[in-house]
């Protein structure tokens, strides 16, 4: 009989343990990709790009679900930056800082891809451009 009570304590242990660890690996990460469920839209902007000087979409943020772009009639570059680069004030074109996008898309970023730093662009013309942020 005691045997039989040990077992079941033992199997409500490990059982216990098993819950507790799932429900702790369960907790969002910070940067990460969305955890799931619904994302609610944050932010949505229309904003006027020009080729002229790079412009500021979106601060950094420590969590966001992802990032739509959407483009009328120029293309854009798309610049994941970081502000400790040191780079703020270039107005020059770079396949090395950023994507482009093609004019008349529309892109989703995805946080788990592209995280949640800043975002800015800069047009190869003036355009105004629409941008969504879902949280």
């Amino acid at each position: 009989m005691v045997h039989k009570l040990s077992i079941w304590i033992g199997i409500g242990v490990a059982l216990a343990f098993i819950t507790l660890s799932l429900l702790y690996n369960l907790r969002p990460v910070t940067a990460s990709s969305f955890p799931g469920g619904f994302a609610t839209q944050g932010v949505a902007t229309t904003t006027l790009v020009g080729p002229l000087n790079v412009t500021t979409l979106y601060t950094a943020r420590t969590s966001c679900a992802s990032r739509v772009i959407g483009t009328n009639g120029a293309a854009i570059q798309v610049i994941f930056d970081d502000p400790s680069d040191g780079n703020l004030a270039s107005t020059t074109f770079s396949g090395v800082k950023g994507f482009w996008q093609a004019a008349s898309s529309t892109t989703v970023y995805d946080s788990g891809l592209y995280g949640c730093g800043r975002l800015q662009a800069i047009a190869s013309a003036s355009t105004t451009i629409t941008t969504a942020e879902f949280r």
